[in-house]
């Protein structure tokens, strides 16, 4: 019978090995891994840990990145193009100290000549005060207990990150102004019933049960009733901004979309997948959710989905929202430029059913959005004459504004996250 530990000790040598054929002149090797008590190194946290730890890696000149992922636990080993290794294990001390999560993971250092780059200080215990080494050697804690402290931890960082994002994201759009009949600070835009006091109102409304919608994606095993399980969460927040606006609604449309989104973003990290299966994910979730179009008797969506065959906020998410899949390279940053020209194409790109219905026909509905395809370039004057013709006509483009938020999120967690 094979030991697990004799395991464990194999897997070192091999990545020992690997490291050594990495080391090159004028080059140092860091390896990332996190520090996980007992046999099983492989839990969740472990890629958790990583991808959250490699997004904040001060390191400039990576030459090449390679992950390995064996009995001892997933690592990631750098290459840089950097023989000063002291340097190095300096940066890498200073992330294990002071970065959130940062006791619970590993980064050697290893210099040309073979070496490694060691702390001079004693690493302390996760749950006392004590050198890690000391409370190891007597059996302080049990393995139960430090794993559930790191599980903790790890969920509690990666929750408060996720909040953040979704309240940043939604900033993004609200914030931006002008914006084609949409609330501004400023304004109200093409909705007398609405302003930017209300639309904060609303949001910190959301707030609280898209972040359970994460969370609930975070913990799944699999995606059997993953969608009725956070649609319920769903219909709860649409309740609670529905009494904070006093009836009015202002984020219906985006608890659907970015829900669904977070949900498969949560999903994604929990089971250490790739940034692209967050849209596979939205797609499997959202499998049988055209059916839903002819249920909904008397609806604007049931008499779009008829007479013109659009599907809206359901069919983006069906097909696993194309249109945020457009968008997303096009972000550069989060400037007013680069938010509002993601937006015209976003419009340009999408079946938005809020915009039909207040255009009123087909007709008004391609040439708004023909107007604001014509906008190819930044010119605030052109944006602001076009925002005036859009507020008079009363026209508004609220799934498009969904989907810029969608894809703020998506492009601010891909900023703090390294997917694998």
């Amino acid at each position: 019978m094979i030991n697990p530990a004799d395991n464990i000790l194999y897997d070192r040598e091999q990545r020992m090995q690997y490291i050594t054929r990495l080391q090159t002149v004028g080059k140092t090797v860091v390896v990332l891994k996190a520090n996980i008590p007992g046999q099983d190194k492989r839990i969740k946290e472990a890629n958790v840990l990583l991808g959250l730890i490699s997004a904040v890696l001060p390191f400039t000149e990576i030459a090449s990145v390679h992950r390995l992922d064996g009995t001892d636990g997933p690592c990631v080993i750098y290459v840089l193009n950097d023989p000063d290794a002291k340097k190095i294990k300096q940066q890498s001390m200073q992330i294990e100290d002071e970065t959130p999560l940062g006791r619970f993971i590993d980064l050697d250092v290893y210099g040309f000549d073979r070496s490694a780059n060691n702390r001079k200080d004693l690493r302390k215990c996760y749950l006392c005060n004590q050198p890690a080494f000391v409370c190891s050697r007597n059996h302080t804690h049990s393995v139960a207990e430090l794993l559930q402290f790191i599980r903790n931890s790890v969920r509690q960082q990666i929750r408060i990150l996720c909040q953040s994002i979704i309240s940043d994201a939604i900033d993004d759009e609200l914030k931006l102004n002008p914006k084609f009949g949409l609330v501004t600070p400023i304004d109200a835009g093409s909705h007398p019933d609405m302003d930017f006091h209300l639309m904060i109102k609303a949001k910190a409304a959301i707030i609280n049960p898209l972040t359970l919608m994460f969370l609930e994606g975070y913990d799944a095993t699999d995606y059997t009733d993953l969608f009725l399980r956070v649609r319920k969460i769903g219909y709860d927040a649409e309740e609670t901004m529905m009494k904070a606006t006093n009836n009015i609604n202002a984020y219906k449309g985006l608890i659907f979309s970015l829900g669904l989104v977070v949900t498969a973003c949560g999903y994604v990290i929990g089971h250490a997948l790739s940034f692209s299966t967050i849209f596979d994910s939205v797609r499997i979730m959202t499998a049988n959710i055209m059916d839903e179009l002819t249920m909904e008797k008397g609806s604007f969506g049931l008499e779009a989905w008829k007479r013109y065959g659009f599907g809206g906020a359901r069919q983006e998410a069906f097909l696993g929202f194309p249109t945020v899949q457009k968008a997303l390279p096009q972000l550069k940053d989060f400037s007013q430029e680069s938010l509002t020209m993601v937006l015209i194409k976003i419009i340009s790109n999408c079946e938005d059913t809020v915009l039909l219905k207040r255009c009123g026909s087909l007709e008004n509905y391609h040439i708004a959005k023909r107007k604001l395809a014509s906008i190819t370039r930044y010119d605030e004057q052109t944006i602001c004459e076009v925002t005036d013709w859009c507020i008079t006509r009363k026209i508004s483009f609220g799934g498009s504004a969904d989907l810029l938020v969608v894809t703020c999120f998506l492009k601010r967690i891909q900023k703090v996250y390294r997917f694998a």
